[in-house]
């Protein structure tokens, strides 16, 4: 059971105001609760939730005060400092939220322009980051694609295990872990269904979870994948014999949803259906992709025997 109130807190990141984000938000109804966050003329702050439970991945980003629900969907969550560890979690958790607090009071204070000088203003923006590029790209897809008011962003990612290592080694245990206990770090013990329960409630929903495997595969430093859990992976993904993988979940639920892909000049126009990640590339944009059929989506580059074998 997902306990909300012990598993999300708060992160403020910085925006540039005069940025396509910086806009889009400035103009929605929800950022009315942050002017008093705003520290500079040209940048602001925003208001995440995120999870602190390393048993699913979730991410919300409030774009107003009603309206629809973007639902987008990643591979893994981004570099962290380990808090995998329920108590490590805990602790940075609680240092967050007192962070947070203290800058938010210092950056009140220092915001006043009567009394403080530019430089000082500066200097407490500086001490926020920055939003990251995932969830800044989408917002700005969303932004140009959607006429209609758009309440929040969610984000949830396919496993939950994070790039990041702790003492040179990923968190999903050592030699003497149980492959089994190792997968289920991995993928998170809660996140397929939670990922089912927002697949349900999303009106939008954007598959775009990159090259995924195919890092893994390539065995980049950032992919948290054992070369002995990849089968296992690929069976969590497509499903295997009578049990169902996270395409039959997606095909479930995103029947009658609406469901859009990012695409760019160089991305394929016909299936397999491969959900481009969120980059920088100026020719991105959302695509509506009705009526697709869901098996010919992929989660990483496919061979030709991986093809053949659809559900």
């Amino acid at each position: 059971m997902i306990d909300f109130e012990k598993d999300l807190f708060h992160q403020t990141y910085k925006v540039g105001e005069q940025s396509k984000v910086g806009k889009y938000l400035m103009n929605s109804v929800a950022y009315g609760s942050l002017q008093d966050l705003q520290i500079s003329e040209d940048t602001i702050l925003i208001d995440t939730v995120e999870t602190k439970s390393p048993n699913y991945t979730y991410s919300k980003i409030a774009l107003s005060n009603s309206g629809a629900t973007v639902l987008a969907i990643g591979w893994n969550p981004g570099t962290n400092r380990g808090e995998e560890d329920s108590a490590v979690w805990s602790k940075v958790a609680s240092e967050r939220a007192k962070k947070d607090k203290t800058l938010r009071n210092e950056v009140r204070k220092i915001a006043n322009k009567d009394k403080y000088t530019k430089k000082e203003v500066s200097e407490a923006y500086k001490k926020f980051e920055s939003l990251d590029p995932t969830r800044r790209n989408l917002i700005k897809l969303i932004s140009n694609t959607f006429d209609e008011k758009i309440k929040e962003l969610i984000m949830i990612d396919l496993i939950s295990c994070r790039t990041a290592r702790m003492n040179g080694q990923y968190i999903l245990g050592d030699d003497a872990t149980p492959l089994k206990e190792k997968f289920t770090r991995l993928i998170g013990a809660e996140n397929q269904d939670f990922l089912a329960d927002w697949l349900e409630k999303a009106t939008y929903v954007i598959p775009c979870w990159g090259r995924s495997l195919s890092a893994a595969s390539k065995k980049e430093k950032s992919a948290p994948v054992e070369e002995k859990l990849k089968p296992r992976l690929i069976e969590y993904l497509y499903g295997a014999d009578k049990e169902k993988g996270i395409r039959d979940l997606l095909a479930e639920n995103l029947e009658g949803k609406n469901v859009y892909t990012i695409r760019n000049r160089l991305s394929e126009k016909n299936p397999p259906l491969h959900p481009i990640h969120p980059g920088a590339n100026n020719d991105e944009k959302l695509v509506s992709n009705d009526g697709f059929d869901l098996n010919d989506i992929y989660f990483f580059k496919p061979s030709k025997r991986r093809r053949t074998n659809k559900k």
